[in-house]
């Protein structure tokens, strides 16, 4: 795996089970290869909450901003997004908060 790799995620997947993703994530982190796994709460297969469509479409261009055009990498692909900075996270993608894409 030489690409970074951004993946998407709902908690409630009938279709392919949860714990896939995260094991996943953990053998790429682990092989230290750069992945982002995007977990959407409540949501199936496919995102049906418009919110979490929007915040998953912000977050690819923010992606593809970094990784093919070499804008400054947001906070949430470097860093991570901790448990308590997780709605302010949400309002900036979604566009509520000012500020760049510092993250």
């Amino acid at each position: 795996m030489t690409t970074p790799l951004l993946m998407a995620h709902g908690s409630d997947d009938g279709v392919v089970e949860f714990f896939q993703a995260t094991e996943f994530y953990n053998f790429a982190r682990r092989a230290e290869k750069q992945m982002v796994l995007l977990v959407y709460e409540g949501e199936d297969h496919g995102f049906l909450e418009e919110a979490n469509q929007r915040d998953y479409h912000r977050r690819i261009v923010e992606w593809f901003g970094h990784y093919l055009k070499d804008e400054e990498a947001p906070t949430w692909i470097v860093e991570g997004v901790r448990l308590e900075d997780h709605e302010r996270e949400r309002a900036r993608v979604a566009g509520d908060e000012g500020g760049g894409s510092g993250g």
